[in-house]
């Protein structure tokens, strides 16, 4: 999950933005922000050192949905599927 972290430094997203994120919301150079504070839509630009890391994690969640499926499509899921909640990420940013 370090690639969640890199995201929140990197971007300055909402932990809640970055949990509905989904795949589709990355874009070649910047990230549609579809659930923002207030309901709105914006773009943030994404770093050429995120978009390398970007692919690397994409790689690995394809292989590890391919072995275990999930119903959600966000971009980050837990190990058993769910997305992540907003305790999850506050103990990945306390660890």
């Amino acid at each position: 999950m370090n690639f969640c972290i890199m995201l929140l430094f990197d971007t300055g997203m909402r932990c809640n933005e970055i949990i509905l994120m989904e795949p589709e919301d990355i874009k070649p150079d910047y990230i549609l922000v579809k659930h923002g504070k207030g309901s709105k839509e914006r773009v943030v630009p994404k770093s050429p050192a995120l978009s390398k890391q970007l692919m690397k994690y994409r790689t690995l969640r394809d292989a590890y949905l391919k072995e275990y499926p999930s119903r959600h499509k966000n971009l980050f899921l837990s190990k058993n599927g769910k997305p992540l909640t907003d305790e999850a990420v506050a103990r990945m940013l306390k660890h």
